[in-house]
């Protein structure tokens, strides 16, 4: 992804939480502190700080009950992906790998770190990937005719969810993204840090080949 198609896909997520400025004002002690902080992530966003930039989305995200798309969903998995980590926040530690990212500073990464920890373990898997299943199948109705998310949307559902059953996570995870990505769904904010745990954990997008710069080398940890 280049610097042009980060700085869209930042610009797009920050859009969608200024436009609930109302819901915001809630948390914030002022609507000046809202709109300073929204400034100083679009500055970090054009002044090339994409680290900066996206972890405050996350951030905000975390605390307040924003909805983003579901492009903007997928958008913070490629991101948490380049970034390699959730946040910088000592709570979020176990997901940060920017140290060992294959994407930072284009480095030859040292993955003897990454292969020993897995942030999350097999339930916590399964509950993240539960809340966007449910999260496409709550809003199926709600699809425009134009959008088909390929076969029977209850047949990929349930295939899914067997994998889950199953204790395939890796393809469960996979599964759910390339569905996300077919289905215009709303995402609340705390259902898309599910997914940029869930992407930390796994360590890659899909496998499709337009999503190869997303996939880091090396295999996931065991998740306990």
């Amino acid at each position: 992804m280049d610097v042009d198609q980060i700085e869209k896909k930042l610009d797009l997520t920050l859009a969608e939480i200024v436009a609930q400025r109302d819901l915001a004002l809630r948390f914030f002690s002022s609507a000046n502190q809202f709109d300073w902080e929204m400034g100083l992530c679009g500055d970090f966003t054009h002044d090339s700080e994409v680290e900066l930039a996206y972890t405050q989305i996350v951030e905000l995200l975390d605390w307040i009950p924003f909805t983003i798309t579901h492009l903007s969903a997928m958008a913070l998995i490629e991101l948490a992906l380049i970034c390699g980590l959730k946040t910088t926040a000592v709570e979020d530690r176990a997901f940060n790998f920017s140290e060992f990212g294959p994407f930072c500073f284009r480095k030859t990464p040292d993955l003897e770190g990454v292969l020993k920890i897995s942030p999350l373990n097999k339930q916590q898997v399964a509950l993240r990937i539960e809340a966007v299943l449910s999260l496409i199948d709550a809003q199926r109705n709600t699809f425009p005719p134009s959008v088909d998310p390929g076969r029977n949307l209850n047949e990929q559902l349930s295939t899914i969810r067997s994998l889950l059953a199953a204790g395939e996570l890796s393809l469960a995870y996979e599964g759910c993204v390339c569905l996300l990505d077919r289905c215009p769904i709303q995402v609340p904010g705390c259902v898309a840090v599910g997914l940029v745990e869930l992407a930390l954990t796994f360590k890659f997008k899909t496998h499709r080949v337009e999503d190869a710069e997303y996939v880091w080398d090396c295999d996931p940890a065991p998740i306990p």
